[in-house]
């Protein structure tokens, strides 16, 4: 049985009969059926006659095929189903049922054909056989061809969009000029870096192919004209105005031009020359405008092609820098090897069980320490640290507390050195209300808020005798009286202690007790100085920049390296405390980066780590020449602080108490600006 295709949209109905072979249908005027809905593509589907049954294809259309409401990519058709391309319908049908569809009832077969299809020319257009580019009667009216264009237009501007080959859509907007205007060629033309030069990029004819040789086939005086921004349009260009005249276009034989301007922020960038060497008057008013939307769209395209070129350069260039990174890291390479061994050795020997986050150094002397204190740590008998001045001996007891079972009690430190001796008692055992003039109300003391915790002595060699015997009493018996109490108090402390003074010297002086030296010196802990464990100078500075920054709410300062290096080669006899000071005055000298000439004065020259050997003078005891040496480091630490003595405590790794004695012992001026 015959069948039929009925095609109904808004421009009506029509009939063409189903013959063999394939039958297209889109939007091209190349296609079988030509479709004028605007959700169709160019090709949208295709109907395949010589399948048993009939095959309907999509043809990666935009929008998608759908067959009896279901969106197919192939599937066979039968009688009655119907395709829909957007709101268009394509019913395939026999031929009585296109008579119901018609309204015209059942007639006898044979006279059933003619009778219909005759009496349905008033209302359907009838093609008795299919012919290419069939073409709905009103496709031709001036309003229909300008939607097909302006549908022409938003598809290429999707692919603008979405399209990352800028070439490609380039050949799409010059085609679909061509298309639009029905001209015979269309070229892309660019200009070179903003100068009278041009390369034409596209050239394409009708049929989709590129042209060769472009440069030779176009009008030089044209599209300098569109390159000086201005639209050339000519209906005769052999014989019409100023151009007639022209050589190239005489040699050309060209007839009808159009050539826009592509502008990009208001800047001709190149233009869209299109022609037809053989119709006269080919492009219209409308087709003028509508080519200049086109040019709009071709000039971001141009634009994007020339930002893409412009990245590639840059990123040869990247390529090129990276290659030069390369070989300069292979060249290290040797030495890189070398340093992550000296890292993984380093990491294995710094292996502890405890945290010392708080304790900055990585230097072997600390790695020392820190595996006494992994030991130590755990068990509750009393420790010693030993060292001088300034080398953080109270971080040393507070990671001794906070990683023991006593973390949870309270860790109570006191300076013995600073405290004045008539009120030492009271500070370390506490007092009853009236026991003495100003006791004018019940004080706890210090070992018993140590009660379950942890009591820090630091200077322990600055106690006074009879204190270190009371001392030695609450170490023997577990227990501590107030001032003025009458009944005694159980307490349970760890006790550590701390001196930066020989405590057997002492001991031989008649000024420590030897029975509380071995109390508190079960466990001894000697600190390195600073300038036995420089190779932590790094780290210590770059922890200093970093507090002061947070507790000042402002930027980290930077450091040069040849500050690093006179820092690592100066002696340091104030320890780590002397370096703190150094490094807060370094940013307080400085506005941005720490510079040598921020250092202070006594570490500006350069330190040589070979120095010549001073003449000791033999006929001075050790005594007396000990005696002089601190004289003069007192002198200069008032000198540098002008006269402050906490400052110059802080600097000499003394207390401010322990620097006034020995100011009184030497008989130095009292002046302090403090």
């Amino acid at each position: 049985m015959a069948g039929y295709l009925l095609v109904e949209d808004s421009s009506g109905k029509r009939i063409f009969p189903a013959v063999s072979g394939r039958i297209s249908l889109g939007r091209s005027v190349e296609c079988t059926i030509t479709l004028t809905d605007i959700k169709s593509s160019r090709k949208h589907c295709e109907v395949d006659f010589d399948e048993n049954p009939p095959v309907v294809r999509d043809c990666s259309s935009l929008n998608g095929t759908a067959l009896n409401g279901q969106l197919i990519r192939e599937a066979p058709l039968n009688f009655g189903d119907v395709i829909m391309v957007g709101s268009t319908s394509i019913k395939y049908q026999n031929e009585d049922d296109l008579m119901e569809t018609a309204n015209y009832g059942a007639v006898d077969s044979g006279k059933k054909k003619a009778a219909t299809l005759g009496a349905q020319t008033a209302a359907l257009t009838v093609y008795d056989k299919i012919t290419p580019h069939h073409r709905p009667k009103d496709e031709v009216d001036l309003l229909k061809q300008e939607n097909l264009t302006l549908r022409e237009i938003l598809d290429v501007s999707k692919n603008l969009a979405t399209e990352l080959d800028s070439a490609f859509l380039l050949q799409r907007i010059v085609d679909s000029a061509i298309r639009i205007t029905g001209a015979e060629r269309g070229f892309l033309i660019s200009r070179k870096d903003n100068t009278e030069d041009y390369v034409v990029d596209i050239a394409r004819d009708t049929r989709g192919t590129s042209i060769a040789n472009a440069e030779s086939v176009v009008s030089k005086s044209i599209v300098h004209k569109a390159l000086a921004g201005r639209t050339v349009v000519l209906t005769n260009a052999s014989s019409e105005g100023e151009f007639h005249e022209i050589r190239s276009v005489r040699d050309l034989a060209l007839r009808s031009i159009l050539c826009v301007p592509l502008r990009m922020h208001r800047i001709v960038i190149g233009c869209i020359y299109l022609d037809n060497t053989f119709a006269e008057g080919v492009f219209a008013d409308w087709e003028v405008k509508l080519v200049e939307a086109f040019c709009g769209q071709a000039s971001v395209a141009v634009n994007n092609t020339k930002l893409i070129l412009d990245n590639i350069s840059k990123a040869k260039e990247v390529e090129r820098l990276n290659a030069e990174l390369s070989e300069r890291y292979e060249r290290q390479a040797a030495e890189l090897i070398s340093v992550k061994d000296l890292l993984r050795n380093t990491a294995e020997e710094f292996t502890t069980k405890y945290n010392y986050d708080n304790i900055i150094g990585r230097s072997r002397a600390m790695r020392e320490v820190f595996k006494i204190l992994d030991r130590v740590t755990d068990v509750d008998f009393p420790v010693l640290i030993t060292g001088e001045s300034g080398t953080g001996k109270e971080l040393i007891a507070k990671a001794i507390h906070f990683n023991s079972k006593r973390r949870k009690a309270n860790f109570v430190p006191e300076n013995c050195g600073a405290i004045p001796a008539g009120l030492i008692e009271s500070e370390l055992f506490g007092h009853k209300k009236g026991s003495f003039t100003d006791a004018k109300s019940d004080k706890i003391g210090r070992i018993e808020l140590a009660d379950h915790g942890t009591l820090f002595l630091d200077e322990i060699g600055e106690m006074p005798v009879e204190m270190q015997k009371r001392l030695l009493r609450v170490l023997q018996d577990g227990e501590v009286r107030p001032v003025g109490a009458k009944d005694s108090l159980k307490v349970d402390f760890r006790l550590v202690c701390a001196t930066n003074r020989d405590l057997a010297d002492l001991v031989s002086e008649g000024l420590f007790r030897e029975d509380l030296l071995y109390r508190i010196k079960v466990i001894n802990i000697k600190l390195p100085t600073l300038k036995e464990r420089k190779e932590d100078i790094p780290l210590l500075v770059d922890h200093f920049l970093s507090e002061y920054a947070r507790e000042n709410g402002e930027p980290k300062r930077e450091i040069g390296s040849d500050v690093i290096v006179r820092l690592m080669q100066y002696h340091w006899p104030g320890n780590i405390r002397q370096l703190q000071t150094a490094v807060t005055q370094m940013i307080l000298y400085s506005t941005d980066k720490v510079g040598v000439e921020h250092l202070p004065e006594e570490m500006r020259p350069l330190i040589h780590v070979e120095q010549e050997k001073p003449v000791v003078d033999m006929n001075r005891t050790l005594k007396e020449a000990t005696e002089e040496l601190e004289q003069q480091m007192i002198v200069e630490a008032l000198r540098i602080t002008r006269g402050n003595k906490t400052k110059a405590a802080d600097i000499l790794g003394l207390s401010r108490l322990g620097l006034r004695k020995k100011m009184e012992r030497y008989g130095l001026e009292e002046s302090d600006s403090n």
